[in-house]
Parts: structure tokens; C-alpha cells; sequence
């Protein structure tokens, strides 16, 4: 009776150093998928920080075009009119051309502003990352303890049961 329970017991010895092991690899691949994932996801932000100043310099340029096309009308209907492009002509014609020029600024800043924060959230997945493969490794280090531990435990249960 005595063997026999000592045969169980170096069985679930056995058995527990198995799952400890499969619990590390399983914990550790699920971590290094998590890592991809996360670098995916950095280098789609990066494409999207690159298309944003793409998408932003577009309208940039049709906003110009369009501001070139009104200057071009007012200038037009100044010499209809008859007006010279001075005295108050040529202050409201100066005028529009600050605040489209502002435009312009303020539309290059929020550019710049949604760029940065497309690269920071890279970052921040790319440090995600990392983190998760240290992770991966803390796994199989710490199922590697779990196994020899269930071994270490198991075996001196087995001596218990057979002296």
C-alpha cells in the first residue's frame, strides 16, 4: 500500500511540474502576443501621424487656393469699382490676408498638436510592448520556481510516505 501511494504521490509530483511549466509557456506566449499586438498598433499610429500631415497639408493647400481665388476677386472688384488698392481698400485687403495667414498658422499647429499625439500613444504602445516581453520572461522564470518547487515538495512527501 505504501508503494502505491508513493506512486501517486510522484505522479501528482509529476503532474503539478507539468502544469506549472505549461501555465509559464502559456502565460508567456499570451504575454510576447500581447507585445505584437502592441507594436502593430505603434507602427498604425505611425502611418496615421504620417497621413494626418498629409490629410493637414491638403487642406492647407486648398484653404491657400481658395483664399488666393478671394483676394483675387476683391483685387477684381476693387478696379471694377474703380478703387485703387489704397486707404481702406487696401487695409481691408491686408486684413484678410493677416487673418488668412493666421489660418494657415493655426491650422499647422493643430497639425503638429495631433502628429505629436499620435506619436506619443506609438510610444506609449511601443513601451507596452517591451513591458510585455519582460513580462513573458518573468513568467517562464516564475513557473520554472513553481516546477521545481511542486518537484522539491513532491519528492519529500514521497520519502514521507516511504519510510
Amino acid at each position: 500500500m505504501t508503494y502505491v501511494a508513493a506512486g501517486a504521490s510522484l505522479l501528482g509530483t509529476f503532474m503539478s511540474v507539468q502544469g506549472a511549466r505549461a501555465q509559464a509557456k502559456g502565460q508567456a506566449a499570451a504575454a510576447r502576443y500581447n507585445a505584437k499586438v502592441k507594436d502593430r498598433n505603434a507602427k498604425a499610429l505611425e502611418y496615421e501621424a504620417d497621413w494626418a500631415n498629409i490629410v493637414g497639408g491638403m487642406e492647407i493647400q486648398e484653404f491657400l487656393d481658395d483664399a488666393d481665388r478671394f483676394n483675387a476677386m476683391v483685387s477684381s472688384s476693387n478696379r471694377k469699382n474703380g478703387w485703387a488698392n489704397t486707404g481702406t481698400a487696401l487695409d481691408v485687403f491686408m486684413d484678410s490676408i493677416a487673418e488668412q495667414e493666421e489660418e494657415v498658422a493655426n491650422r499647422k499647429t493643430g497639425i503638429i498638436a495631433q502628429q505629436r499625439n499620435l506619436e506619443e500613444q506609438g510610444i506609449n504602445m511601443r513601451m507596452g510592448a517591451e513591458l510585455d516581453r519582460i513580462n513573458a520572461q518573468q513568467y517562464r522564470t516564475a513557473g520554472r520556481y513553481r516546477a521545481f518547487g511542486a518537484a522539491f515538495g513532491g519528492i519529500s512527501q514521497t520519502a514521507m510516505l516511504l519510510r
